[in-house]
């Protein structure tokens, strides 16, 4: 066989991989921040604790703007995508909307219990 068709043959099958093989995407999982400090996100999801290593490119994202983990408040609703090794997760993308309603009830009940009024 021609090791030029050979080729042909090889960077045709990769092409084909390609565009009908689907991308994986990284397990996204929902909870309320427990707590986020010393390197890692504690997040409260499905019945069970689970604890994300914040790695330099974890991309934390506050109300769309960049934010750190040390802006992360306890009981805020987060969206974490994260990827497994080993025996723990990495934080790949924390997203936080504090302008959702179960938020804004956590903000609230801050307040009524440092005894300040809403305005």
């Amino acid at each position: 066989m021609n090791l030029c068709y050979l080729h042909q043959i090889l960077a045709c099958g990769a092409l084909m991989a390609a565009i009908y093989l689907p991308s994986v995407a990284p397990p996204t999982f929902q909870g309320t921040v427990i707590n986020a400090h010393g390197g890692y996100i504690a997040v409260y999801s499905a019945g069970q604790e689970l604890r994300f290593a914040v790695s330099p490119d974890t991309k934390i994202l506050l109300d769309g703007r960049e934010a750190t983990m040390y802006d992360l408040e306890p009981n805020f609703r987060a969206h974490v995508a994260a990827t497994r090794r080993d025996n723990f997760w990495i934080a790949r993308r924390v997203v936080v909307n504090t302008h959702s309603a179960q938020n804004r009830l956590t903000s609230l009940t801050r307040l009524l219990a440092l005894g300040i009024e809403a305005r």
